[in-house]
């Protein structure tokens, strides 16, 4: 295979997938995304000569875009979080589930090299085939990836959606704005047809000169600065009502199974992290703790008050709502990861059970387990289920206070947009993500990649977007995808927002991922056009 890439000119597929890779993981190179596609398209349409050769070209390509974009599956290194205390053995875990991981991403991006080969024509239609192509595959690779990774407590659904080339515009918050109207892959869309239109103008138009066409393209770039400098800037009016959040910021680490004392000391720094709200004297009307902290059930251990009593003391009065989160563990022993909205006023509780579990951190895959079983490691999947390993959950759920409905969920469920959809069709004003990183140890790059999945999400149902972190800086953006607060990564301290609670909803909202609907006809119209044509042109033969 090396001989083969070797001849076929490789250089064009590495370019594309290191110019793919770098827009995507670095804030200020996003404007390579629509440079990165340039080198595949042309091999594709000006030297590839069979299926095989594009198939094999768009899959290196996609090896090299996701290996880079997803490299911070090193960070979680030592495995000691899972149980695995062997190095080796931690190294070999996370190489099979980085190894399968890039098959599983890559494949969908090797199948649209080998259709845009098989179906491409006239390079008017080619602008709208190529990113229809994309954007169909990346949904199916949202199922894909769920079906890869699938156990009893997967959740199914389109939901899982790492690498989404349009999470990348997060950068630019002109552009960002599309997100309304037809989600992240909307956005995906917009860039590969951007892309194939630079690579018409580069290769193409051979009439006008190389200097015209780098100042155009500057140009551009600039236009597209100026107006995300302009927006990012600009005082935007939501409303008059507002809700003040307080945002928990912690860094501890993640343990296999905790001992007492461990869940004691982890109580104290807590409780001390809460009495800087009182110092602060900001007065929120709710305070949201990163996911995991279980604050609220640990008042239990010592028994020297409720919660509600220590609480209403230390915060000055009960008009106050506490998110908080953590196991709930089942008669049959079976754990929830839940959400709980504690009504200081009144003591009542009302809950919220993840369904969006990640794989190989919160459930194992059967592709996990049954080779474990095989090599013998039956011991460590037992002792996985019974410490780390938890249930998915019911339905969304949307809890009213003081008037604001309020949506909560966990982590890794900030990848579907589906998920907010269901949110703000029940009516949620404001939306709450609560997530903890520790085990990838504050890692800068998913730590980005994350804060790009949440501003698209908070653009595309025009929602405030609060995210309390354990480890990776907690942060909130508005419904324009400005980050409006922010703490930095590691540093345990209490960040403070005044959020609108909005109610218009967006077309996304409204009518969901419409644009792959949309792509599956372009692509049904264009196949039936060149299955006509090659018929009349036999008849003419």
């Amino acid at each position: 295979m090396r001989d083969y890439f070797a001849k076929n000119k490789s250089y064009l597929t590495i370019l594309a997938g290191v110019l793919l890779g770098l827009g995507y993981n670095f804030s200020y190179l996003w404007p390579l995304l629509f440079f990165g596609l340039g080198p595949i398209i042309y091999y594709l349409l000006r030297v590839c000569q069979n299926p095989r050769a594009a198939f094999l070209h768009a899959w290196l390509m996609g090896v090299i875009f996701i290996g880079i974009s997803q490299n911070w599956f090193w960070a979680a290194l030592p495995m000691d979080w899972a149980g695995i205390s062997n190095p080796y053995a931690g190294v070999a875990a996370i190489s099979y589930y980085w190894v399968t991981s890039l098959f599983a991403l890559s494949i969908f991006i090797a199948l649209w090299g080998l259709l845009v080969y098989k179906i491409k024509t006239a390079n008017l239609i080619n602008l709208f085939l190529f990113p229809s192509l994309w954007v169909l595959l990346e949904y199916l690779r949202a199922w894909g990836y769920t079906l890869f990774y699938w156990s009893e407590s997967s959740l199914l659904g389109p939901h899982w959606t790492p690498a989404l080339l349009g999470y990348a515009l997060a950068n630019n918050t002109f552009l960002l704005q599309l997100a309304r109207f037809g989600g992240g892959y909307l956005l995906s869309f917009f860039v590969v047809l951007v892309g194939f239109l630079v690579y018409l103008f580069i290769l193409d138009f051979k009439n006008v000169k190389l200097k015209t066409k780098f100042l155009i393209f500057a140009a551009l770039i600039f236009i597209f600065v100026f107006l995300d400098i302009y927006i990012s800037n600009s005082s935007f009016r939501h409303g008059d009502q507002s809700i003040r959040f307080a945002l928990v910021n912690t860094q501890f680490k993640s343990h296999f199974n905790y001992t007492l004392d461990e869940q004691l000391d982890e109580f104290e720094r807590q409780k001390e992290i809460i009495t800087q709200i009182k110092d602060d004297g900001l007065d929120p009307d709710v305070i949201v703790l990163p996911e995991g902290s279980n604050f609220l059930r640990r008042f239990n251990l010592n028994q020297e008050s409720s919660a509600q009593e220590y609480l209403s003391n230390i915060l000055g009065g009960t008009d106050k709502l506490i998110i908080d989160s953590g196991p709930v563990i089942k008669q049959n022993r079976d754990a929830y990861s839940t959400i709980f909205y504690f009504d200081l006023a009144n003591g009542q509780y009302r809950q919220y059970q993840k369904q969006l579990l990640y794989p190989n951190g919160e459930y194992l895959p059967y592709l996990v387990t049954w080779p474990a079983k095989i090599f013998g490691q039956s011991k460590f999947v037992e002792n996985f289920n019974k410490y780390r390993a938890y249930k998915k959950g019911g339905e969304t759920k949307v809890v009213n206070y003081n008037d604001v409905n309020i949506g909560g969920n966990f982590c890794s469920e900030i990848s579907s947009g589906n998920l907010y959809r269901d949110f703000v069709n029940q009516g949620a004003q404001v939306l709450v993500n609560v997530a903890s990183h520790s085990v990838f140890k504050g890692d800068h790059m998913l730590s980005k990649q994350l804060i790009d999945m949440a501003k698209v999400r908070a653009v595309e149902v025009n929602r405030f977007l609060i995210r309390p972190n354990n480890w990776e800086g907690s942060f909130v953006v508005d419904s324009l995808g400005r980050i409006v607060s922010q703490a930095s990564i590691g540093n345990p301290k209490v960040i403070y927002a005044d959020i609108t609670p909005l109610q218009n909803k967006t077309a996304f909202v409204r009518f969901g991922n419409w644009i792959v609907g949309l792509s599956a006809m372009i692509i049904g119209l264009i196949f039936f056009h060149n299955l006509i044509l090659g018929r009349k042109r036999k008849n003419v033969v």
